[in-house]
């Protein structure tokens, strides 16, 4: 599943969905925080191109369509799930804008965070809206 997972990711990345640049903070082994450029998408034209493409993503993952979750794909849903597929098999990660330069989710700019950080595993909740990496 693996594999399927990053054949889809990587199809999604090749579709040309409008990405924004940005920041993405890492850490690395001695515990420093370095930021690295990166593009993510919103989570609402990922979720657009997904059901848009959903012929060709489903030939592509035989083994996750057998889950029968996804429903052809046919709405938000179905889509969310399979983000959140591939997010746990670690073909594309969900990002949050930098908690500590935007303590307030609703602070108007947030919606285009300079810098960003990857949402823990166990607070990862795939939603149509978002912001999305590959």
């Amino acid at each position: 599943m693996k594999v399927e997972a990053a054949a889809i990711a990587k199809y999604l990345a090749g579709l040309g969905i409008k990405s924004r640049r940005t920041q993405l903070v890492v850490e690395q082994a001695g515990g420093k925080k370095v930021p690295i450029n990166c593009e993510y998408v919103l989570g609402t034209n990922l979720h657009l191109a997904i059901m848009t493409h959903r012929d060709e993503i489903l030939k592509m993952c035989p083994t996750m369509d057998s889950h029968k979750s996804f429903d052809n794909l046919k709405g938000i849903q179905e889509s969310c799930q399979l983000v959140m597929g591939l997010i746990s098999l670690g073909a594309m990660n969900r990002v949050i804008p930098m908690r500590v330069q935007y303590p307030d989710p609703n602070d108007p700019a947030a919606k285009k965070p300079k810098t960003v950080e990857i949402l823990p595993l166990e607070h990862m909740q795939v939603s149509p809206t978002g912001f999305y990496i590959f």
